[in-house]
């Protein structure tokens, strides 16, 4: 719960820092409508917003997170209460069972908090110094996708760990004390929120980075970097005993699916308007007899 409540406030940070980029950019130049007709500028923003888009997506995280919030008091802690047994566990999650590390709880929940700034903050570093063409309007559609991107993944994290409900590994260590192990949040871990939170983030930046960078040698370590970072944050949940193995899987997978959709779908959206711009151009000549025009149209 603490985490989440972490994690919105991040958003509302961030989705502040996204209107106020927007708002700076006014009188910052664009690309020509013909340098986007013909091929997509480097280091420039490879996102374009869509009202609609933008509604749903927000609209849709945030109403998913607001579970946290609303089920939270409600929520009774895991259903075998003192008495879970390992032994209805499966094989490659029955060795976690038990395991209580407070230590790689704090660390997972530092690489978490860098895993979500870093993106923004080398963004921002990024913009600065190389100076795009479309500046901090850029920037600032950068930021809205990569704050719907963090919303959505934790919606629908707090959807399936509602729905599924599944105990902790630490509700099975005997050596604790019963409170902790029957509190509210010991009910809650399937998926790991922190592991597919870093996954989103890791994905959709390094695929923000390579559309801005495509030929930047910078590309490759991007990825193997933000992914490291992200695989370390996994690891650490099962050493603290708040999660699973397969709990792991399945937020890596959550999280690297909503990061690749996000940006694919603002991606489709910049495609249709680049597609839809018509320019024309007319171009005086004088032939035998008289004048006349030369127009081009390119779409």
């Amino acid at each position: 719960m603490k985490s989440y409540g972490f994690i919105a406030v991040c958003l509302l940070l961030l989705a502040g820092t996204a209107a106020a980029g927007q708002e700076r950019a006014g009188s910052t130049e664009s690309p020509s409508p013909v340098e986007r007709a013909e091929n997509v500028p480097e280091n420039v923003s490879p996102w374009e917003l869509h009202p609609a888009l933008e509604t749903g997506l927000l609209i849709g995280g945030l109403t998913m997170m607001s579970l946290d919030f609303v089920y939270f008091r409600q929520n009774r802690g895991p259903s075998c209460g003192i008495s879970c047994d390992p032994a209805g566990i499966n094989r490659l999650d029955r060795a976690v069972a038990g395991w209580w590390n407070p230590a790689a709880a704090t660390a997972s929940d530092v690489t978490l908090s860098v895993s979500i700034a870093l993106p923004f903050l080398a963004q921002a570093i990024d913009t600065a110094v190389s100076r795009p063409s479309d500046g901090w309007k850029g920037y600032g559609r950068d930021v809205l996708v990569l704050v719907e991107t963090a919303a959505v993944t934790s919606g629908l994290t707090s959807l399936v760990k509602y729905s599924v409900g599944r105990p902790r590994p630490y509700s099975y260590n005997r050596d604790l004390d019963e409170s902790k192990r029957t509190e509210r949040d010991a009910g809650l871990s399937f998926p790991s929120g922190h592991t597919s939170m870093a996954f989103a983030m890791a994905t959709s930046w390094s695929w923000l980075y390579m559309k801005r960078h495509p030929r930047s040698p910078g590309v490759v370590p991007v990825w193997i970097g933000s992914y490291a970072l992200a695989l370390t944050t996994a690891v650490l949940r099962p050493v603290a005993g708040k999660h699973f193995w397969t709990d792991i899987i399945a937020g890596a997978g959550l999280g690297i699916g909503v990061g690749l959709l996000v940006p694919y779908l603002h991606q489709v959206v910049a495609k249709k308007k680049r597609q839809s711009k018509t320019v024309v151009t007319v171009v005086p000549a004088i032939v035998e007899g008289g004048g006349a025009a030369m127009v081009t149209v390119i779409r």
